[in-house]
């Protein structure tokens, strides 16, 4: 059994009776039975072009009629034996693959035409606009709140203080932010954030002014109670001063649990 014939031009098996290969539409020249290219396309760079390509396998250039030249290292196919009929049959293949060429080339050129033009995309300004309509600089971000929370308790007993006002002031420009416990002796203050000078803290209770110490590590409430009594004398001393509440650059949240004896002022 023999091998089926293959189309010259792509090397996909053809009929018997074939005409036109049926992958690369390739015509058979019916007199001596074999496809033959009487003309070969050449690209500007160098690369064959074949009929049904519209633009260069190597380089992608559109196939103008201008590129369309014979070959420098071909030649051009002898007649072979059969007289005036090969020799027409040859010239009417030449003849299709000119026209065939020329006809997908005209299409390609009527759809570039008729393609609409691809605009780029607008970028969106975020410059702060100036008095005078011009941008300026670009819109700054807002600085985000700090966090202040926590929870007061009694140094004695450890009960959670309820209704207790924690009063921070700001030392520059004297705006003050108040908050009262829970019953859980717990509070959340949002505070704006400040560069220098921090927020004084006070504590209120029963209408008046209260002292306090800032907890400590370990916590009052993990200490024995001898060592809580002695933190008594503290919260006498007349010369106890608390420093400012001033946050480190890049953190925005703190926990302040304080603590203080409820049973009356020392």
């Amino acid at each position: 059994m023999t091998a089926p014939e293959k189309c010259p031009g792509c090397g996909e098996p053809v009929k018997a009776d074939w005409t036109v290969c049926e992958k690369c539409l390739l015509p058979r020249n019916l007199v001596s039975g074999h496809a033959e290219a009487t003309v070969s396309i050449r690209c500007r760079c160098g690369s064959r072009i074949g009929p049904l390509d519209s633009v260069c396998p190597s380089c992608r250039r559109p196939k103008p009629r201008i590129e369309i030249v014979r070959s420098d290292t071909e030649q051009p196919t002898q007649p072979k034996a059969g007289g005036f009929s090969a020799i027409a049959g040859s010239l009417v293949f030449g003849l299709a693959a000119l026209v065939m060429g020329y006809f997908i080339f005209s299409k390609q050129k009527t759809a570039q035409t008729q393609a609409p033009e691809r605009t780029a995309p607008m970028a969106v300004s975020t410059a702060t606009p100036t008095p005078n309509g011009e941008p300026g600089g670009t819109l700054p971000t807002p600085p985000e709140n700090w966090t202040i929370k926590g929870r007061i308790y009694d140094l004695m007993t450890l009960r959670p203080i309820s209704g207790a006002q924690l009063i921070l002031k700001d030392k520059l420009s004297g705006k003050t932010f108040s908050v009262k416990t829970d019953a859980a002796g717990a509070y959340t203050l949002k505070l704006k954030p400040v560069d220098e000078g921090g927020y004084a803290v006070a504590v209120l209770l029963q209408g008046r002014a209260w002292p306090f110490l800032e907890e400590m590590d370990p916590p009052y409430q993990e200490q024995a109670r001898d060592r809580r009594e002695s933190a008594l004398e503290l919260l006498a001393d007349s010369s106890l001063v608390h420093v400012p509440i001033m946050l480190p650059s890049g953190q925005h949240e703190l926990a302040y649990d304080l603590v203080l004896t409820s049973s009356g002022r020392n």
